[in-house]
């Protein structure tokens, strides 16, 4: 054992002798030899040629140091020359020992490679992969790892003078059990032009598992500042084909697109990539299976996106593609100006100039829009929605074009964006129309629509371009564009339709437009202009109205306006060479409602400029009018003229005339509103006033006034003085009467004696609490009566008389009037009608102190009549008082001319209390053997009996009964008094047994359940109304000829006046019991049916049918049999039943019989009239039997018997007028007469009264002509002769609609006489 160690040490001893004599000698030459073979074998064998400086042998392997790697043959264009600073082998000792050659490792330090591209990547690859080794042979090479340190990799681009750089490369290539894992890590990788500096840096980090049939990206890391790429993933197939059976990725990406921009921009500048920046985030992901079209997955997010200075915002998307197409589905567009999005793009990867998309505007804001879009400033907003279908096309730059419809909100265009005028505003419009935009401008054409919310919206069309870095220009028209549409234009107050066309331009500074327009029904600032036309224009501040021409109702008007908005001045010259003072009054309606209606005609003037302040305008205005009236009262001139300079205005002249009397104003106002005015009157007759006449009154007299009006205009101090002259009110005369008035904003003071010293009042009303009341009154024995026909011209036919002497004085030391002390005294009164009346037995007398109030003797008593008051300590906390009266209503006959007469009695009781916020009333009424006769109404209420009670809140009707023609009247309820407009009512009437007389030759009797309610005007009645018969003997055209004429009343509060036509609702039901008996020349005849009663009570509403089966008709005299009638209403406000009516007759004549049918179709305004016979006649012929009993061919035949009877008809009355002159003294004459062409029979009657007088009548047989003739002999040559004519008519008939009226003459003649012999 010994010896074999020791054998062995030797042996190793021995070797490592050997082996290191040979390094120090033999080595060297080795080496150089190996060196000099390495690089002839390469030069030879390999695509390079291999020149090292050294060869190192090591335990770790061997070593070539400092090589140069020179590339061969068409290897040297691509493939730059290669330095490497050191490459190690290490052999696999264990594969020796087994007999396998091979490496476990090569190292490679800090190699330097340049590839040269002459042409494109794809190109290249192209060409090389014929000779490229396969991934099989690369993963057979006895290597166990290849690493790659430090490494220097280059790419040359030369056609575009590229080059990329990785630096710092570490590349371990691992060979496993059947592949090989692969990563690569580079902190710098370097794209730049050839010559300047590195532009883009990244850092690389990637591990791959390669296989000869897959390719395992495990991960992959690509990072430039803040922006970086992650991906993973897969391909499997034959890659050395290569063949790809599938394939799956998915990467993550976050890019600074300001860094890259920045880079593409100065490495590729032919791209031309517009300067954005912002973040943008991508997920991705990629599957292909065979040969199945790929999927291709991606997400994308932004945030603060520009593009070439253009603010974009926030941008998500997620989209798809197959290999020939991409699509997305929604891209959400959203920045400072509101979101967008666009749907539904399609992009045909084969075609890659052209997408087409969808854009769904939720809402922008116009003017962020503009903002964001390098335009800022630009004074419009609006807000925009709608959808648009749209393309892009970048064939040379990018273009996208739209059409679809556009939604806007809430459009304002200012003067300018800071502080500036507006110019419009508008609501809400729509425009439906294209869209072009490109990186330059935005243009569009479409039709608007204006309130397209409306039932009759505004329209019109408009064009536009807006050119980011100058501005924009639009056009626009609309035929009828209406004010009420658009919410402001320039801050002026608009109403109406207007037709324009213009222009509006601008930029970021100021906009202006100019326009054509025409209106109709037009309101400028509360101010009607009716219809005109105009060129409007706005620019820098300034909106001109230049050559107005226009019309308002009979007015006609020309000017030119202008005003400056920024600094509110207005400038205006108008002339009215036609002025209707009617169109002044509509002009002016909506500033100041005149309590009267202003008419006449005539010219005006005004030229005016100055602030926007009437109160500092300077104006020249003129008007003068003709032929007018101010309300009632009409005048023969009215003539204004005034001066204004800087509010100073000066009233110039200011006259109106009526015949001889006038009216003169004389006045100036200043700035400030103070007014200094003078206005007289000069003797106004007042029988010539129209009022006066309207009214009734029976007033006569002169009235003059000088008033005078000072102060300010908004509450001037007024003076009056004003005398009343030659005063007569019916045949009474009575003495002059003077008033005179003072008031201003402190206190009102007046004095006044009233037909003469009948009636005196001085009287101090306080308006402020500094100035004290008092109140003077007296009466003197002053017979009122004859005032009261002012109000019922009939009081000089009821018999009043009557006398009062009284006398007044309260007095207050501050404006409190319930603080008055003081004393009222009745020393006389007396007013009677007959026997009937009130007087006084001692003077009246009311004691006050200090507002309190005591009574003595407050009484008055007469024949049926008295009324008893009393109080104490009565005042504004305490007004407790008890009433007790009973009178006969006769006595009210003054008050009541709607009445034609009045009776019965009346008792009134109730007491008051409460205070003057919250009085208390509370009382009972009673009604006996009352009468009342109302005007035209056939039947008076008679035996009216009614007990009432009434407070301050309620008027309660306990029971009412009464009698009308027979028939009893009940009626109960309730009136409450809750407020203003709220009168709750509900009162019920019972009317049994009915009969009335509506009206002559009208008969109803009938019974109704009635009830009026509802809480304010108008009032409902309803209920049912049974009508158990009714009989009509009145002519049809009679009632034509009634005509319902309701007026206003004068004497009617406004309240009612303003309601007059509202008063009533009807909701009544009629049944017709049992039938409407028809009697008269027309029909006779029995309706039935049932009607229904609605609307309102003056133009009520009427359906129902009335039917009759059976009576007759009368047209032409004729009688015909009626078949069937039906009257129908079918409603609306205007009474215009339908009617069909049949009926027949028989006629016969001499040679043959004739059956007539009658058919009456149509309305009642509107008759239809079909007559027909058998046998078979024409038209003509069978009025003409109707009217004459033969047709015109029998008449012929007959006329001359008729002319025989006629002649025998004459001589019987020969005798027959003897015999009538002795009995009666009246001559009857017979004669014969031609009327027509006809020959006709007249009968006339005359008599003799005395020698003077003689009256004579006559009537034509078989017509309705009747002449009446009255004579009187003033001498035998001279008479006087009155005469008479009625004319009526043979040809017509009451059953039509509009029957032809009975129309007569009236006529007066003078007759001379003279016999020459």
């Amino acid at each position: 054992m010994k010896i074999r160690s020791w054998l062995t040490t030797l042996t190793f001893a021995a070797f490592m002798f050997l082996l290191g004599f040979t390094y120090e000698f033999h080595w060297p030459r080795i080496k150089t030899w190996l060196l000099v073979e390495i690089e002839s074998l390469s030069q030879k064998y390999l695509p390079v040629r291999i020149l090292a400086q050294d060869l190192q042998i090591s335990f770790s392997g061997i070593s070539l140091v400092q090589l140069k790697l020179l590339p061969q043959g068409e290897l040297a264009n691509s493939l730059a020359p290669i330095s490497v600073k050191k490459i190690t082998f290490s052999p696999n000792f264990f594969g020796i020992v087994s007999g396998n050659l091979g490496l476990t490792h090569i190292s490679i330090e800090q190699p330097e490679v340049t590839i040269i591209l002459k042409k494109a990547l794809s190109t290249t690859l192209q060409d090389q992969r014929s000779n490229s080794s396969t991934i099989r042979d690369f993963l057979r090479f006895p290597i166990g790892e290849l690493t790659f340190s430090r490494m220097l990799l280059q790419a040359r681009l030369d056609d575009r003078d590229i080059l990329t750089q990785l630096a710092d490369v570490d590349l371990s290539i691992r060979a496993g059990i059947s592949g090989a894992l692969i990563e690569l890590r580079t902190p710098k990788i370097t794209v730049k032009k050839r010559g300047t500096p590195a532009k883009l840096a990244l850092a690389l980090e990637t591990r791959l598992a390669l296989k000869a049939n897959s390719l395992q990206v495990s991960a992959l890391h690509l990072k430039k500042g803040r922006s970086y790429i992650l991906s993973s993933g897969s391909i499997s197939g034959d890659l050395d084909i290569p063949r790809v059976d599938m394939s799956d990725f998915a990467a993550r990406g976050f890019f600074d697109l300001g860094e890259i921009q920045t880079w593409f921009s100065e490495i590729l500048p032919e791209l031309n990539i517009p300067q954005i920046s912002g973040e943008f985030t991508i997920d991705s992901s990629y599957k292909k299976i065979g040969t199945s079209p790929p999927d291709f997955k991606i997400k994308g997010d932004s945030n603060d996106l520009t593009a070439k200075g253009f603010i974009i915002g926030e941008v998500g998307f997620a989209g798809r593609s197959d290999g020939k197409f991409f699509s997305i589905p929604e891209v959400k567009v959203q920045n400072s100006a509101g979101l967008a999005k666009i749907k539904n793009i399609l992009f045909n990867t084969d075609s890659r100039k052209r997408l087409e998309a969808e854009v769904q505007i939720e809402t922008i804001e116009l003017n962020r829009l503009l903002e964001n879009l390098k335009l800022p400033g630009v004074p419009v907003q609006l807000f925009l929605s709608g959808n648009l279908p749209c393309s892009v096309d970048w064939e040379l730059r990018p273009v996208i074009k739209c059409t679809g419809t556009v939604n806007g909100k809430n459009l304002l265009v200012r003067s300018r964006m800071e502080n500036g005028s507006t110019i419009v505003e508008v609501e809400s419009l729509r425009a439906k129309g294209d869209l072009e935009v490109t990186t330059e401008m935005v243009k569009y054409s479409a039709d608007l629509t204006v309130a397209p919310e409306q039932p009759n919206p505004s329209s019109g069309k408009s064009e536009g371009v807006i050119i980011y870095d100058e501005g924009f220009s639009i056009t626009y028209s609309a035929d009828a564009l209406y004010s009420s549409h658009i919410k402001n234009l320039a801050n002026l107050k608009l109403e109406g339709s207007t037709k324009l066309s213009g222009q509006t331009t601008g930029d970021s500074s100021a906009a202006k437009f100019d326009m054509r327009l025409g209106t109709s029904s037009f309101w400028f600032e509360d101010f009607f202009f009716g219809t005109f036309q105009t060129h409007l224009s706005y620019e820098s501040g300034y909106l001109r109205f230049k050559k107005v021409v226009g019309t308002q109702g009979d007015s006609r008007y020309q000017g030119d306006l202008s005003l400056n908005l920024d600094k509110e001045q207005l400038s205006v010259n108008a002339n009215f060479p036609t002025l209707s003072a009617k169109d002044i009054q509509h002009t002016f309606s909506r500033i100041t409602h005149l309590p009267m209606q202003i008419t006449g005609t005539g010219h005006a003037r005004i030229k005016a400029e100055g602030p926007l302040a009437l109160n500092r305008l300077s104006y020249d205005a003129e008007m003068q009018l003709t032929r007018g009236s101010i309300g009632l009262e009409s005048f023969n001139e009215l003539h204004l003229a005034v001066k204004s300079k800087s509010g100073h205005a000066v009233i110039q002249k200011g006259l109106l005339t009526k015949e001889n009397s006038s009216i003169q104003v004389f006045g100036e106002g200043w700035p400030n509103g103070n007014i200094l005015c003078d206005i007289k009157g000069h003797d106004f007759l007042i029988e010539d006033s129209e009022t006066a006449k309207t009214l009734g009154l029976k007033l006569k007299g002169n009235i003059s006034f000088d008033s005078q009006l000072s102060g300010h205009i908004r509450a001037p101090a007024a003076i009056l003085s004003a005398t009343l002259t030659n005063t007569a009110i019916g045949n009474d005369l009575f003495p002059d009467s003077k008033l005179h008035l003072y008031v201003d904003t402190d206190k009102l003071s007046a004095t006044g004696n009233f037909f003469g010293d009948k009636i005196s009042t001085e009287i101090d009303l306080p308006l402020s609490p500094e100035y004290s009341f008092r109140l003077l009154g007296q009466m003197n024995d002053w017979n009122f009566v004859p005032v009261l026909a002012l109000f019922n011209p009939e009081i000089e036919k009821l018999n009043f008389r009557s006398n009062v002497k009284a006398h007044l004085l309260l007095q207050a030391p501050s404006n409190d009037i319930w603080k008055s002390s003081g004393s009222i005294s009745l020393n006389d009164f007396m007013f009677f009608r007959d026997e009937i009346g009130l007087k006084t037995k001692a003077p009246l007398k009311i004691e006050v102190k200090d507002g309190i109030a005591n009574s003595e003797n407050l009484t008055l008593e007469g024949p049926k009549a008295f009324i008893s008051t009393q109080f104490k300590n009565f005042s504004e906390s305490s007004m407790v008082s008890q009433t007790n009266s009973k009178i006969d209503l006769a006595l009210l006959a003054f008050a009541t001319p709607f009445l034609d007469d009045i009776g019965g009695s009346l008792s009134i009781a109730f007491k008051s209390g409460g205070n003057k916020n919250k009085p208390e009333i509370l009382g009972s009424a009673f009604v006996e053997n009352g009468y009342f006769k109302i005007p035209e109404f056939p039947n008076p209420i008679e035996d009216l009996k009614a007990d009432l009670l009434f407070s301050q809140s309620k008027f309660l009707i306990n029971s009412l009964n009464a009698q009308i023609n027979g028939g009893a009247v009940q009626m109960d309820g309730s009136i409450s008094f809750d407020g203003v407009k709220n009168f709750p009512t509900d009162i019920r009437m019972n009317v049994k047994d009915e009969e009335l007389n509506y009206t002559a030759n009208v008969t109803t009797k009938g019974s109704a359940k009635l009830r009026l309610s509802r809480n304010w005007f108008p009032f409902l009645l309803a209920g049912q109304v049974d009508i158990e018969k009714s009989l009509v003997t009145r002519e049809l055209s009679d009632f034509s000829d009634s005509k319902t004429n309701i007026r206003e009343s004068p004497f009617l509060p406004t309240l009612f006046i303003k309601t007059e036509s509202k008063l009533m609702e009807l909701n009544l039901d009629v049944a017709i019991q049992k039938s409407i008996a028809i009697k008269n020349s027309t029909l006779d005849t029995e309706f039935k049916g049932s009607l229904a009663i609605s609307g309102h009570v003056l133009e009520p509403e009427i359906k129902g049918t009335l039917q009759a089966q059976s009576g007759q008709l009368f047209f032409r005299k004729t009688p015909f049999n009626i078949n069937e009638a039906t009257v129908t209403f079918k409603g609306g406000k205007k009474i215009n039943p339908s009617l069909y009516f049949v009926a027949d007759t028989r006629i016969d004549t001499r040679d043959k019989d004739f059956d007539v049918s009658f058919l009456l179709q149509g309305t009642g305004e509107k008759p239809e009239i079909t007559l027909s016979s058998q046998p078979n006649l024409p038209n003509q012929e069978i009025i003409s039997l109707l009217a004459l009993g033969v047709t015109s061919s029998d008449l012929e035949n007959t006329q001359d018997s008729y002319q025989a009877r006629s002649t025998a008809l004459i001589g019987l009355s020969q005798g027959l007028s003897r015999e009538i002159k002795d009995k009666f003294g009246l001559n009857l004459q017979v004669s014969q007469d031609v009327s027509q062409s006809e020959a006709v029979q007249k009968i006339t009657i005359s008599k003799e009264f005395f020698t003077k007088f003689a009256a004579a009548a006559s009537k034509s047989v078989g017509t309705d002509e009747i002449d009446v003739k009255l004579e009187y002999k003033v001498n035998k040559n001279f008479s006087l002769i009155g005469s008479w004519e009625s004319f009526g008519s043979s040809e017509t008939n009451d059953i039509t609609a509009e029957a032809e009226k009975d129309s007569s003459k009236l006529g007066l003649d003078l007759e001379l006489k003279f016999e020459f012999k």
